[in-house]
């Protein structure tokens, strides 16, 4: 209560994910705690400087700047209840309303994808490498992967159900 948290944009999924946590714990997200927009690349200068004392962000940047500023990851959709629901459907909303076909083939292969990267990261993070902003080394893209240990991929109604949830809280 009453810190600064940076965030890329005040609408984004990931500060909307910490003002639900955060209200569940009951911290009013929008009057106890001051959400700062940074651009990315900005969250380690605004730590360094004291503007935020925390940060929302996701991979690889949360991971980078956890490891480069000795951070303590507070919460994340890999604990709790968030532990057995979908953490991704990456799917644009024409492509869902406009080929409905082509949307419901592509949502397993995503699920493969996601498995694949936790039990292979040696072999993945040398696929990511070349896509990861900066010159990160592939010991730290396959350690980042490691801790990526979601295995839940939900379809049909467990993920309708999944997803009411989100847009319910």
């Amino acid at each position: 209560m009453g810190k600064s948290v940076a965030v890329s944009d005040q609408a984004s999924p990931i500060r909307n994910f910490f003002a639900v946590q955060l209200a569940k714990q009951g911290i009013d997200p929008d009057k106890q705690v001051n959400w700062l927009q940074y651009p990315p690349d900005l969250f380690g200068e605004a730590l360094r400087k004291g503007e935020v004392q925390a940060l929302a962000t996701d991979d690889p940047q949360g991971w980078l700047l956890k490891k480069q500023h000795n951070l303590l990851e507070v919460d994340n959709n890999l604990k709790g209840e968030y532990a057995s629901m979908t953490c991704c459907v990456r799917l644009r909303g024409s492509l869902v309303r406009d080929d409905p076909a082509t949307a419901r083939a592509y949502y397993p292969g995503d699920c493969g994808c996601t498995a694949v990267d936790c039990r292979s990261s040696a072999e993945t993070a040398k696929i990511f490498q070349p896509f990861v902003p900066g010159s990160v080394p592939v010991e730290d893209i396959t350690a980042m992967l490691k801790e990526h240990t979601h295995h839940h991929h939900s379809t049909g109604a467990q993920l309708r159900s999944e997803v009411a949830t989100y847009v319910e809280e």
